[in-house]
This record gives C-alpha cells, sequence and structure tokens, in this order.
C-alpha cells in the first residue's frame, strides 16, 4: 500500500481504496497538466506484473486501445502511464451517494436494536449488499442495456473485459425512479494474464465480430421496445 503524498506520474495520492485481484486502487489528485487539481481515481498494477518481460511495451499498446473505447454504458480510461514499477491508468471520480440504511446492534435494555449508518453507494455490489432498494422491472431492464451495449462496443472492438464483477458496475440511481450504469476497467484481467504478457498473445473475444453483430441486432429490437408492461 503507497501512502499519502507518494507521486504516481503525474498524481499524488490521496487515500487508499481497495486491493483487488487487479491491483491496488487509489484517490490521487493531478498536480500537472490540464488535469491539475483534478481528483481521479487510479489503478496501480501489481509490481510483479509490471515487471515482466515485455509488459511496458504491450501494456502501452493495450491502454491505447483501450482509451479509445467510449458510448454508453462505460466508463473511459482517462489516461494511463508508467513510472519504474508503477503502471497505473486512470478514471474520472465517480462520487456515487450517500445513504443511511439500518443496521444490527447489539441488543440490551439500554440500546435499541436497530440503528443506522451513512454508507456510500457506487457501485452493484454496494447495491445489493447495503442497499435494501426494490428493482423494478424497468430498472433491470435499464441494467442489462447498459451493460449489453457496454460490452458490444468493446467486443466490436476487439478487446475482451477480463474483469466483469458488480464492483466494476457504476450504479447511479435518479430521484424519479431510472437508473444509469457503467462498466468500469474494460480491460485484461492483468493478474490472470502473465503468459499474456510473457507470450505477446492476446486472448480472443469468446465470439466472433460477425456473431456479436448478429445476436446485438436481434437482441436491438427487444430493447428498443422496452420491458413488457
Amino acid at each position: 500500500m503507497l501512502s499519502t503524498g507518494t507521486r504516481i506520474g503525474p498524481y499524488r495520492v490521496k487515500s487508499w481504496v481497495r486491493e483487488g485481484s487487479c491491483g491496488q486502487s487509489y484517490i490521487a489528485e493531478c498536480s500537472e497538466g490540464e488535469n491539475k487539481g483534478k481528483t481521479h481515481f487510479l489503478k496501480l498494477i501489481p509490481r510483479e506484473i509490471a515487471e515482466t518481460e515485455r509488459f511496458e511495451e504491450i501494456f502501452s499498446q493495450e491502454c491505447q486501445a483501450i482509451q479509445q473505447l467510449e458510448g454508453d454504458g462505460i466508463w473511459s480510461m482517462i489516461g494511463f502511464g508508467q513510472m519504474k514499477w508503477k503502471s497505473w491508468i486512470a478514471f474520472d471520480l465517480f462520487s456515487g451517494r450517500s445513504e443511511f440504511v439500518p443496521k444490527e446492534a447489539v441488543v440490551s435494555d439500554e440500546e435499541d436494536s436497530s440503528l443506522s449508518e451513512e454508507v456510500l453507494i457506487k457501485t452493484l455490489h454496494d447495491e445489493l449488499v447495503s442497499c435494501r432498494h426494490e428493482w423494478t422491472e424497468r430498472q433491470l431492464f435499464l441494467l442489462m442495456e447498459s451493460l449489453h451495449l457496454a460490452l458490444y462496443k468493446a467486443h466490436s472492438m476487439g478487446i475482451a473485459h477480463g474483469n466483469l464483477k458488480p464492483r466494476n458496475i457504476l450504479i447511479k440511481r435518479s430521484p424519479d425512479g431510472d437508473l444509469k450504469a457503467w462498466v468500469s476497467d474494460i480491460s485484461e484481467n492483468w493478474p490472470m494474464s502473465k503468459v499474456v504478457w510473457k507470450h505477446n498473445v492476446r486472448r480472443p473475444c469468446s465470439n466472433s465480430l460477425e456473431k456479436c453483430q448478429s445476436h446485438f441486432a436481434i437482441s436491438k429490437v427487444s430493447l428498443r421496445s422496452g420491458p413488457r408492461s
């Protein structure tokens, strides 16, 4: 874990977020260039992967391709870089929303059996673990539509999303009950790709582009029709 103030390229670490299978995540502030003063979300690739033979070259190629990926349902990469063993990718910071949710408390004569705590909701994982909102058919439709469009766009560019999970799906609920979702961290699953880096072999999309296009053409009809009433 890097300490506060540690430099990563043009960024200085403000706080640590978590460590996952694809590296450590940080909140960092840009200290130079057009983004000076802005706070972003950084993912730091594990050192044992970053020091793999030819990683630097392949990492740069992959990131240049992924940086071109944008559109509905995609939380785009805004930058990447390398400094010694520190290989990082940057995203705009997703603020999320705060909610007060019930929590269990120790039952005693002096204490209530139910308390509430404030939690920050950013991802589908947060929604499922912390919130007790009922999902409407329309909200599920909007979620699946966003995921479908994002993955279709990625696959059409030859990019296989190797790290799709609830923690990497950003969620925003609007006051009127609608929902928006974005797939974040569209990249290879770095720790699982040591052989890929070593031999410079990219994992292909499970379906050919033709099959993806055919599937999307069929699904597009049902997507446009929306959920059944």
